[in-house]
């Protein structure tokens, strides 16, 4: 068995916190990677997706996960509906052999980020306007899955 440590901070301000841990196994990560996302080539550091740009976000109304593929210096944006005023808990998952990164912000405040390069990463973050999250590869390309626990 390997340790795990986990690392608690304060953003901004002080208040009660909970700690979910429920993993899921690498098989089930790659089930729905290869079910949602089959086969993807990047196209280069100028490949353009619709939601390059946080004004042209994807928006989640009500799904509580988003599966993508991050290509190197590739950013995705997504919209949430419903989350102003919570403190949903957002979890990444990505594959192994790359690193994809995540900042959640509410509207243009940066309010916290998933910068590990370990999977799956997650946090508890405060959203007091429109919660948007930005995904995107540190180095490498895969497939990744955000889950947000409203």
């Amino acid at each position: 068995f390997d340790t795990c440590y986990i690392y608690v901070y304060a953003y901004e301000g002080n208040g009660e916190y909970t700690i979910m841990i429920d993993p899921i196994t690498e098989e089930e990560f790659d089930e729905i990677m290869i079910a949602s996302h089959p086969t993807h080539e990047c196209q280069g550091p100028d490949e353009y997706e619709p939601n390059d740009e946080k004004h042209l976000a994807d928006f989640i109304e009500s799904s509580l996960f988003i599966v993508g593929f991050a290509c190197e210096e590739d950013v995705d944006w997504f919209r949430l509906n419903g989350q102003q005023g919570r403190r949903p808990v957002i979890r990444l998952t990505h594959d192994d052999d790359c690193d994809i990164d995540l900042e959640i912000y509410s509207d243009d405040e940066l309010v916290g980020s998933l910068l590990s390069a370990s999977s799956p990463d997650s946090d508890q973050f405060r959203i007091t306007g429109d919660c948007f999250i930005k995904v995107y590869s540190f180095s490498g390309a895969g497939c990744y899955m955000v889950e947000i626990q409203p």
